[in-house]
């Protein structure tokens, strides 16, 4: 007998890439206490009195529930889930959250439905594409075609930084636990320089606001520019990692040889 494809889908919990099994059999929506305790432990945990029992009637060790924000590529709202001690699985999506979020699992697509009227549909604009040529060695000739070129895929040109829920990254730190650093001091102008950029990033979905036990300190760098210390464009926005990169555990691998890489490429370049 072939063994059945349990349907697995990725999520994020307060932006915590997690595995979640998709259970139609499941009354509410579970996690297990050993993804509370790795990553939602700064979350409070609720007592309640209900009970969990298996689908053979065996009682679970129930420790309460949390509130955590899930998001599913277009999709989130907050969500209230069910800690489970020895559970098998990381995440159980239930029947409750299937119910309200009204989303479908195509089983035989693999694939997630989201209703229409859960996406936030942006009005697709396509400009031309500004490529400056005048430094470059180009003749005429060869610069329209160029810029002919760009235009016939100025779908793939945005100024605007785009956000893909295609892959997740982790950051492995092992055993190791949360870093925080408290914020470096900055005087009014580069504070309010700082919550500028914030509230843009905010508008434009870059980021979004998050409770985590993780905090790394904002670092404003002078760019190369001519704009007056006052100008929000006159920095740019970082942050400094140095001490969760202390503890990130790296997957090895073989590295390049950069003196190596000019060789392979030169045989694709073309002056401009």
């Amino acid at each position: 007998m072939t063994p059945v494809e349990l349907p697995y889908v990725p999520i994020l919990l307060n932006e915590t890439f997690i595995t979640a099994l998709w259970d139609t059999g499941a009354e509410k929506s579970f996690i297990s206490e050993e993804v509370y305790r790795n990553y939602f432990s700064y979350r409070p945990r609720q007592k309640t009195k209900d009970r969990v029992v298996t689908a053979q009637g065996a009682p679970c060790s129930h420790l309460g529930r949390v509130e955590l924000q899930i998001r599913i590529r277009e999709f989130q709202k907050p969500w209230e889930f069910h800690i489970l001690d020895n559970m098998q699985y990381q995440c159980i999506l239930g029947i409750d959250f299937m119910k309200a979020s009204r989303l479908t699992l195509d089983f035989d697509q693999k694939s997630l439905i989201i209703p229409d009227n859960l996406i936030k549909q942006l009005p697709k604009e396509e400009k031309p594409v500004d490529i400056d040529l005048a430094e470059s060695k180009l003749g005429d000739e060869q610069q329209r075609q160029l810029k002919a070129l760009f235009n016939n895929f100025k779908g793939l040109f945005s100024d605007q930084p785009g956000l893909t829920h295609v892959l997740y990254h982790e950051i492995d730190t092992g055993d190791k636990g949360p870093v925080v650093s408290r914020p470096y001091r900055y005087d009014r102008v580069k504070q309010g320089i700082i919550d500028y950029h914030i509230d843009k990033m905010l508008r434009d979905g870059t980021i979004c606001p998050i409770n985590s036990p993780y905090a790394s300190p904002v670092v404003l760098t002078r760019k190369k520019n001519d704009l007056p210390p006052d100008s929000p464009e006159a920095y740019r926005f970082a942050i400094d990692y140095r001490k969760l990169n202390g503890i990130t555990k790296y997957p090895p691998y073989p590295l390049p040889v950069i003196d190596d890489l000019p060789i392979f490429l030169t045989p694709t370049l073309c002056p401009l």
